[in-house]
């Protein structure tokens, strides 16, 4: 290879201009770079080289100084272009990943945002952009503020402030400002830079979940609406059957037991037994009445609470299906406001259909409580349990979790085939 500059590469003559180891009337190599026991792993690739370049009586290296010397540069040069070379696929590897990781910034589906102390826009990606609903060109230098809606500003500068101040991540849901569009919603997560002079963010639509929050909420209220309507229409009828049916059927009944009283002695012994019939369906009549009426709406729930009213229900319930009960409830002074009280009444009374109907059990166990700021329910049973999945697709247990649900409470359900079941409700106090 000549003895002068190609390709940018350095050669013998910019080797002897700038290397500090020649001195006096010529050139001389410090010994310790001559000496084989220190071959490094780039000085081993240059002699193979150089024995490709040049036949092997050129390469050998007599006792002389000058062709030692003249080997020496030969070496020196080859190691110089393998690491120049090493450089060069260094910088293209280097401009390869740049490329690949540029277009992941910028094609993601997801906004950066790179933003400076004051909350100004440094640097944004293509999605960043589209979501904010401007050129990029005009986001560079502006306050990620003013793309935020006014009554978000306050959330949004919290954010800022966490970041930066405590040098710690941070995030918020913000309302953005887009003139003439829809309503969008993003979730802007960030963390400070490593020289604390930038926050950066990663900003997420989330205006579809933010939409789903919205329609379950209104679902929410319908349903809260709708049970409001129910239990007015429940307090109607059941109004209406003590004071219409049930005081006719008293009344019917006292009649009864009046002419019975009143039969001559010589009536016909049918006569009396159909007399009897007719008092005792009458008490069968009201006892079935007053269940209904207690169903639709228990007076002792207006008056006494949740607790006095399961209590009285679940003895009519072992009264009438022959399942026992073991019931625990905490009486209190601070009662729940009404609309809790009844929801959770419907649910006890929902889940004990569900187990007479299909449980199979022998006992059941309700607990009442309050714990710290909050009020449980537990039904448990001891029957033959199901599959949760699939119950869930029916309507008792959907009836369960909306009426749970609209009073901003939980429901859990744990069950397994041959191994009964439990209902936790767990509510605000």
């Amino acid at each position: 290879m000549p003895e002068a500059e190609i390709d940018g590469r350095l050669t013998t003559d910019t080797f002897f201009t700038h290397s500090s180891s020649f001195s006096g009337k010529g050139p001389s190599i410090k010994k310790k770079q001559d000496n084989p026991a220190k071959s490094t792993p780039l000085r081993r690739r240059a002699e193979r080289k150089l024995q490709v370049r040049k036949p092997a009586s050129e390469v050998t290296v007599s006792g002389r100084a000058e062709p030692r010397l003249r080997h020496e540069l030969q070496i020196h040069e080859i190691e110089l272009e393998l690491q120049n070379d090493e450089l060069l696929q260094a910088h293209v590897d280097g401009a390869t990943l740049l490329a690949r990781y540029t277009d992941l910034y910028e094609f993601a589906p997801t906004g950066y945002l790179i933003l400076d102390r004051k909350g100004t826009i440094r640097r944004v990606n293509l999605a960043g952009a589209s979501l904010l609903g401007a050129e990029r060109s005009l986001l560079l230098k502006s306050p990620f503020s003013s793309f935020v809606a006014p009554e978000d500003r306050q959330t949004f500068g919290d954010f800022l402030w966490k970041v930066f101040s405590q040098r710690a991540k941070g995030s918020c849901e913000v309302k953005l400002a887009r003139a003439g569009d829809l309503q969008r919603y993003a979730l802007i997560e960030g963390t400070y830079s490593e020289d604390g002079k930038e926050c950066r963010a990663v900003v997420i639509d989330i205006t579809a979940r933010r939409d789903a929050e919205e329609k379950s909420r209104a679902r929410q209220d319908e349903l809260r609406r709708v049970r409001e309507i129910e239990e007015t229409e429940r307090r109607r009828l059941a109004r209406e059957l003590h004071d219409q049916v049930g005081q006719n059927l008293t009344s019917l009944g006292l009649h009864l037991n009046l002419l019975k009283d009143q039969l001559p002695g010589a009536a016909s012994p049918a006569a009396r037994a159909r007399l009897d019939q007719s008092v005792a369906l009458v008490a069968e009549i009201m006892r079935a009445v007053r269940t209904v009426m207690t169903d639709l709406r228990s007076p002792v729930l207006d008056d006494f609470g949740l607790v006095a009213a399961a209590r009285e229900y679940v003895g009519q319930f072992t009264a009438r299906t022959g399942i026992g009960v073991d019931f625990t409830g905490e009486e209190s002074d601070l009662r729940l406001p009404g609309a809790v009280e009844t929801a959770l009444f419907r649910i006890l009374q929902e889940a004990l259909t569900n187990i007479s109907k299909h449980a199979r059990a022998t006992l059941v166990t309700i607990v009442l409580r309050a714990e710290g700021t909050c009020f449980k329910m537990m039904i448990a049973d001891n029957g033959c349990g199901f599959d949760t999945e699939c119950a869930r697709r029916g309507w008792g247990l959907r009836i369960i979790t909306e009426r749970a649900e609209a009073i901003g409470g939980r429901c859990r359900l744990q069950s397994s085939p041959g191994r009964g079941s439990v209902i936790e409700v767990e509510v605000a106090r």
